[in-house]
């Protein structure tokens, strides 16, 4: 198992899981301009909170071994080794009722309370919203931390770039602020993903930035 992937990992995963899970499905385009809620749940699954259901998430448990959880403390999708806290004192009295560690299981339960996460992402499709992702992926903690969202598909009028550019800018401002107050571990890796329309292709941008924001 793996306890962690680089950025540049992460987004070949992608582009190869949308390559050969989506757009290989003629009704992928309806999907992507008027249906996001088919979108989602047929990338990263729809916003439950549970082990399953997420086809991208099958996809990098099948690669990495990591467990993955969607919803957790309202991420999107969140990865993680599959240690649990342990050692910890029980509150309870009666002996039936003990258990000392946070095992995958407690009364037929399935358990998710891992001692840190290896990837963290969130999934926007409203590129003009997705400035609220970024902020929340800086107050959490991961070792890899990844943003995916869409532009405006490319048209007669124009390719916008410009708001890619914009994004980029934002998600660096946001990150320098953030470590205003408290700096975060230098081994932190960001990834920002955008997926842009242009016709029948559906490309994809990439853009890493280290703990302090900086551009890699």
């Amino acid at each position: 198992m793996k306890n962690y992937i680089s950025a540049d990992e992460f987004t070949a995963y992608w582009i190869e899981f949308i390559k050969q899970k989506i757009i290989t499905d003629s009704q992928w385009e309806e999907w992507y301009d008027h249906d996001y809620k088919t979108w989602t749940e047929k990338t990263i699954g729809l916003p439950v909170s549970e082990e399953g259901n997420s086809p991208f998430g099958d996809l990098i448990k099948s690669k990495t071994g990591l467990r993955y959880r969607k919803e957790d403390g309202l991420v999107d999708l969140a990865f993680a080794p599959d240690n649990n806290f342990e050692g910890l004192n029980t509150l309870h009295e009666k002996p039936k009722d003990l258990f000392k560690e946070l095992t995958k299981k407690h009364h037929g339960k399935v358990l998710f309370y891992p001692r840190y996460y290896s990837i963290l992402v969130e999934h926007e499709n409203d590129i003009y919203r997705c400035f609220e992702e970024m902020a929340k992926l800086c107050y959490c903690r991961a070792r890899l931390k990844v943003l995916i969202t869409y532009n405006e598909n490319i048209d007669s009028k124009s390719d916008y770039k410009f708001m890619e550019e914009l994004i980029v800018q934002n998600f660096r401002k946001i990150k320098l602020q953030s470590n205003e107050g408290y700096q975060e571990n230098e081994q932190t890796e960001y990834l920002l993903l955008i997926g842009q329309k242009d016709q029948t292709k559906l490309n994809w941008f990439s853009y890493t930035f280290d703990f302090e924001g900086l551009k890699n």
